[in-house]
């Protein structure tokens, strides 16, 4: 029961094998997650749509995503732009992770090229986890289609940053430079470094409070020692603590204490600008900012999208740091 476009699975084939799926996750009451797949337009130029190579992008696309597959994943084709990944025994931060690393591999696939132009295949990935966003196939779908709608406000659309490195990114948010105010969950603001502070062992204090052993915590600067004493304050241990990279060039490289590593990363831009990236199942937060003596002028969010890819995009830049 194949598409016979991309080979991927058919679209009865994934109504068959989702039931099969969610009754197993009922059963052995584990989690079960899904990644929609848009490709909107299909990616491909208007006039090459019919073309034998479109369907031959989307096929090498599906071989190439199953390669990063564990064997009870699998990926089916359930509408001309929409694809779905399934993925048993995974929650939402799982999913998360899974995203990841499907994105990174359609990014670094060979792509064909047409004449004169070069076919983008750039799909946008959305998660979606039984039971906590929907009983049925239909409701999961519905809720990674908000997600979809959500991502054209986020600032990470709005602002054009998908295509920009980490800190290009970083210095447009910190600027301000067409960002508005307000942004929904995101906005501007210009603090005094005791206020800026201030703000920061809020976010330190949410960090012991949730104890969310997957999470984490990025926090760089030229004072990065200051991160360090604000999160060790709050004592950020227990079973259940998460993980917090303090990145900086005067950052000296102590032994590494419990949950926290620290990073020296020899990089001027870090001189000038500090950012703090927090990601848990639940939520994301994140500051970029430009020091400028006492005060702190920068730009911060609760936006998943806009977190998540700057979190991508940093260990991108600075791979030292590893993936999570």
């Amino acid at each position: 029961m194949r598409d016979p476009e991309s080979r991927a699975y058919s679209a009865a084939y994934l109504a068959e094998a989702f039931e099969r799926e969610r009754g197993k996750a009922v059963r052995f009451r584990r989690p079960l997650s899904l990644v929609f797949l848009a490709i909107d337009g299909g990616g491909f130029p208007p006039e090459t749509v019919r073309d034998h190579r479109a369907p031959e992008t989307l096929a090498c696309m599906v071989e190439e995503l199953r390669k990063t597959f564990r064997g009870s994943d699998f990926i089916a084709r359930f509408a001309h732009d929409r694809f779905c990944v399934v993925l048993p025994e995974t929650d939402r931060f799982g999913s998360v992770l899974a995203i990841r690393r499907l994105r990174k591999t359609v990014r670094e696939m060979e792509i064909f090229r047409f004449p004169g132009r070069k076919l983008d295949l750039d799909p946008v990935f959305a998660p979606a986890t039984w039971p906590l966003e929907g009983e049925s196939f239909a409701d999961l779908y519905r809720s990674a289609e908000n997600k979809l709608l959500r991502r054209r406000e986020s600032p990470l659309h709005r602002l054009r940053l998908e295509g920009k490195t980490f800190w290009e990114a970083c210095r447009l948010l910190a600027s301000g430079a067409d960002v508005s105010p307000a942004q929904g969950r995101s906005g501007r603001f210009s603090l005094h470094r005791r206020a800026y502070l201030r703000l920061v062992e809020a976010i330190a204090q949410d960090v012991c409070a949730i104890g969310d052993s997957r999470a984490i915590v990025i926090a760089a600067g030229p004072r990065p020692e200051i991160f360090k004493q604000i999160c060790l304050s709050f004592n950020p241990g227990g079973p259940e603590r998460c993980a917090i990279r303090i990145v900086g060039r005067s950052c000296e490289t102590p032994p590494d204490d419990g949950n926290m590593t620290h990073f020296y990363i020899d990089d001027e831009a870090l001189e000038e600008n500090e950012f703090l990236l927090y990601r848990r199942e639940n939520g994301a937060y994140g500051i970029f900012a430009a020091v400028q003596g006492e005060e702190v002028r920068g730009f911060h969010s609760a936006d998943e999208w806009l977190v998540d890819a700057m979190t991508e995009k940093l260990q991108e830049t600075y791979p030292s740091l590893g993936t999570h």
